[in-house]
């Protein structure tokens, strides 16, 4: 344990139980630099030991000496693991809700463009509408709740997502027989996919890449038991695709956690948003450039 951990373990050991302490420092590690120890790996409310063995909080303007009664210290600390769930709640609750809404839009884009996905779910455009108008409803109220919980960055991006998605949206609830602008939209969920990729990267990024490697895996499957490539399938042929590999997905997850889940419309927890958002990202990015013709 370096020398700034000891000094703060020390110090918490005079308030706190040796459990307690234990478990606290197991949340802490070190920077770089001048002997910081960065509370939950967000650096902007880093604790820095110096060298006369002050702690400073720098968003709680907290000093506590050595020598002083450590309960400032311990309140101190406790208010920052605190704020830190607060944010990672928020991302995770964000995250999933922008999954969930992107692939309902996909979900649309598909009905309007391919011949079986219209065939078989036309009478169905007005319900999946609805579906998708609740989920963003549900995203924006995240975001809202959530906004005092995200730096500048995360607010920027949340705010062009709403209006990207805002945007698709209202052009998808004209009806699914929308013969122009095809490649338009493609080219747009393309765009608003990256971004969504780019929130669940930070927001849940050791979680977010298990799933894209174990969809990676079941899409190289699929694809290899039906003999295609994304490049030159035909547009049908990506939508067969899609929901045999969601199937795969949904099996997976029964098998694993006994949930009644056996569309996504049953996934009332919108746990496997993330993997069927993952999915259709995939396949946006390795289709669907120049292809398709007609919407």
């Amino acid at each position: 344990m370096s020398e700034a951990l000891e000094t703060l373990k020390a110090i918490l050991s005079e308030k706190m139980p040796e459990a307690e302490v234990q478990a606290l420092m197991a949340e802490l590690t070190v920077a770089s630099g001048n002997g910081s120890v960065v509370i939950g790996g967000n650096a902007s409310e880093a604790v820095i030991v110096t060298g006369s063995r002050n702690i400073i909080g720098d968003n709680n303007q907290v000093i506590v000496n050595q020598g002083a009664d450590p309960d400032e210290l311990v309140k101190m600390l406790r208010r920052v693991f605190q704020r830190n769930e607060k944010v990672a709640f928020a991302l995770h609750t964000i995250s999933h809700a922008m999954t969930m809404v992107f692939v309902d839009l996909m979900r649309l884009l598909y009905v309007a463009t391919s011949d079986i996905a219209r065939t078989a779910n036309v009478e169905r455009y007005g319900e999946f509408i609805d579906v998708a108008e609740q989920h963003f409803a549900d995203l924006r109220n995240h975001i809202a709740r959530s906004s005092n919980e995200l730096d500048a960055q995360l607010n920027e991006l949340s705010l062009n997502l709403d209006k990207r998605i805002s945007f698709i949206l209202g052009r998808l609830k004209r009806g699914p027989n929308l013969y122009d602008k095809n490649d338009d939209c493609f080219e747009k969920m393309k765009q608003i996919g990256q971004q969504v990729d780019s929130f669940c990267t930070f927001a849940v990024s050791k979680k977010y890449g298990e799933v894209v490697d174990l969809v990676d895996a079941y899409l190289c499957r699929v694809m290899e038991e039906f003999g295609i490539t994304l490049e030159t399938a035909s547009l049908d042929s990506i939508f067969r695709l899609r929901l045999h590999v969601q199937s795969q997905l949904l099996q997976s997850g029964f098998s694993l956690d006994e949930s009644k889940i056996f569309t996504i419309a049953d996934d009332m927890d919108q746990d496997f948003g993330v993997y069927y958002f993952v999915l259709d990202k995939k396949l946006l990015d390795h289709s669907f450039s120049t292809k398709i013709t007609k919407i």
